[in-house]
């Protein structure tokens, strides 16, 4: 888990900033968090938690659902046309 607190200057400068007061991530969520935040850093952006926090968990979903297609778990769906009334 990461505690947030909103606007805690580190000794670089960098700002966190956080609605919430706990995270918890998974090992895929963690990793993109990571990546969020040191491309925040790199740009010379503040660093936006909430943001980060949203960017991982969506991405790491979208990589999950892609694994599940990729295994074959997937639900083929039939188009239905529809008739111009």
């Amino acid at each position: 888990m990461i505690n947030a607190v909103e606007n805690l200057d580190t000794s670089d400068g960098i700002k966190f900033t956080g609605k919430e007061d706990t995270y918890t991530f998974s090992a895929s969520e963690l990793k993109i968090l990571a990546m969020e935040i040191n491309d925040m850093s790199i740009e010379g952006k503040k660093i936006d938690l909430d943001k980060a926090v949203h960017n991982a968990r969506y991405f790491a979903e979208i990589d999950r659902r892609i694994a599940k297609v990729r295994n074959g778990n997937y639900v083929e769906h039939e188009l239905i046309e529809v008739e111009n009334a």
